[in-house]
């Protein structure tokens, strides 16, 4: 038996999200910041390549936590090249009170879906796919 569709179609129009990892969770952060239509935003180790040596990018990203509107997600594997992302950034957003999850996973997944971007987004999609798909019914119901 098929599981039913997490919307309706008549919810489609007004069911948009933007994802994506390391660079892509970059341009997520920045797409949520200007809202565009989108509802909710899932960024997966945003800029945790480059956040170490990068002070412009880091500044401009909490920029964009400051002020976005539409709900986030944030999430990071224990061992990504660094986890500040989360902690700052996440930090940022509960200092205002913004509509935010985080979750760094804890090492009890396996040692090649531990580092960035849980090893490859599609090898460790079964690590974090649940928790999105929660995340994003809780936005959308």
């Amino acid at each position: 038996m098929r599981a039913p569709p997490l919307f309706w179609p008549n919810q489609v129009g007004s069911a948009l999200a933007v994802a994506g990892c390391s660079y892509g969770g970059i341009q997520t952060l920045l797409a949520a910041e200007r809202g565009a239509g989108f509802k909710a935003a899932v960024a997966m180790s945003p800029a945790a390549l480059s956040w170490n040596r990068n002070p412009l990018l880091r500044d401009r990203l909490i920029l964009a936590a400051q002020r976005t509107e539409v709900p986030v997600f944030l999430i990071q594997p224990p061992k990504d090249a660094s986890l500040e992302p989360s902690r700052v950034l996440g930090g940022e957003f509960r200092r205002l009170g913004k509509p935010y999850t985080g979750k760094i996973y804890a090492a009890d997944i396996p040692e090649d879906l531990q580092t960035h971007c849980f090893g490859g987004i599609r090898r460790g999609s079964h690590v974090w796919a649940s928790d999105v798909l929660a995340f994003l019914a809780e936005v959308f119901r």
